[in-house]
């Protein structure tokens, strides 16, 4: 997938002011000595914020939360921001995923009212790491054999790679990337076993023009017809961010082994 675009739009209106309240400490009884709190908790971040996928090593099923507190902070760099420009005017930046269709003013003044939370999708990032660890397949952050690609699906290992960088993206690329490798995952049960090439499910449509785009680029477009169809099937359906678990559920019952490691 490529990387995010970035629109700017200027809106003939001011910006809101937004304030910030602080609380002032509280006051300690007279003759008792103030608390203090231990200078290493002051400067210890939260465990979200220290775990990072970027340090390679084992992620456990129980980190799961971390990683999910770490898409959520990271979404909001895909939050509307506005600023006041010299003449009055309102310019709006708002990211957008490639192939996103371009926002409106009245689409950009309703996501400022309403910020959006993309707990959608988070959910299903939730549902598929489970799922991937009940039938066996890791899930890990690594570098991928093909730098430009996001995530890789290797049948042979069982092993489902993702971009160290996967998580500063936010939660809505991760869950498509995510749902996409889920796809492959049930391609390989339905060629036979998690081990097998992936081969199509035969579940129709047809990729967006977005996604044609990248297609026909050489990571995809120097492949084999095989792969390209395996290929194309995933970008046509990724978006459909309940359809991986189902395909899961319903290609790869039974599919054995221990729970395999989130990552590592």
């Amino acid at each position: 997938m490529s990387r995010p675009l970035r629109l700017r739009l200027l809106l003939p209106w001011a910006g809101a002011v937004l304030g910030l309240a602080m609380t002032a400490p509280a006051r300690s009884a007279p003759g008792s000595s103030p608390s203090r709190v231990p200078v290493a908790e002051v400067l210890r971040p939260p465990a979200w914020v220290q775990w990072s996928p970027g340090v390679r090593g084992p992620i456990q099923p129980t980190e799961v939360d971390l990683l999910l507190r770490r898409l959520e902070e990271s979404d909001r760099d895909w939050l509307p921001r506005r600023r006041r420009l010299p003449d009055g005017r309102v310019q709006v930046t708002a990211r957008r995923l490639h192939g996103d269709p371009p926002l409106s003013q009245a689409q950009v003044e309703a996501m400022l009212r309403d910020p959006p939370r993309w707990e959608r999708e988070r959910a299903a990032i939730r549902a598929l790491l489970e799922r991937l660890r009940r039938l066996g397949v890791t899930v890990t952050f690594e570098t991928l054999v093909a730098p430009e690609a996001s995530g890789q699906w290797q049948p042979q290992r069982r092993r489902l790679s993702l971009r160290p960088d996967l998580p500063d993206q936010g939660s809505r690329l991760f869950a498509l990337v995510l749902n996409h490798e889920a796809i492959h995952v049930a391609q390989s049960c339905a060629a036979g076993g998690l081990q097998q090439l992936p081969r199509p499910l035969g579940l129709g449509g047809r990729p967006a023009s977005a996604q044609l785009q990248l297609l026909a680029k050489p990571l995809y477009r120097d492949r084999s017809p095989a792969v390209q169809a395996v290929e194309a099937e995933a970008f046509a359906h990724q978006a459909d961010l309940r359809l991986g678990a189902s395909l899961l559920d319903r290609h790869c019952p039974g599919s054995g082994g221990s729970p395999g490691r989130l990552a590592g």
